[in-house]
């Protein structure tokens, strides 16, 4: 494929790979606000579908977005030489993404734990 063919794979990847972080974002947002208001005062199996839920669909969007992320980063390499401009860093943007985002799922869950195993009982 041509520089002029692959630019807009490169910018479509990137777009997908933004809306699925948003989407990361709200999923991650709403665990933490429903563990904030109702975490205390839910039932373990409550506990157990809301976290489980929160687990799936996080990693659903961590998976979508080091997907999209890596496609947009397969298609700068090859794209290298005709537009350094579209890979500033040299460093896959995928992989950084995965482990930030990994990571922020993990401190949901640290949440949600802190609010059901609070010091105060």
């Amino acid at each position: 494929m041509t520089a002029t063919e692959l630019v807009p794979h490169y910018w479509s990847a990137v777009e997908n790979g933004l809306s699925v972080l948003t989407l990361y974002i709200s999923v991650f947002s709403g665990f933490v606000i429903a563990a904030y208001v109702v975490g205390a005062r839910l039932t373990s199996v409550q506990c157990v579908i809301a976290t489980g839920a929160y687990i799936v669909f996080g990693g659903f969007t961590v998976w979508g977005t080091t997907v999209w992320f890596n496609a947009a980063y397969v298609v700068a390499k090859q794209l290298e030489d005709s537009r350094p401009e579209l890979l500033p860093i040299d460093a896959n943007p995928a992989y950084v993404s995965f482990v930030l985002l990994f990571a922020g799922i993990l401190g949901g869950l640290k949440f949600m734990w802190d609010v059901r195993h609070s010091k105060s009982e």
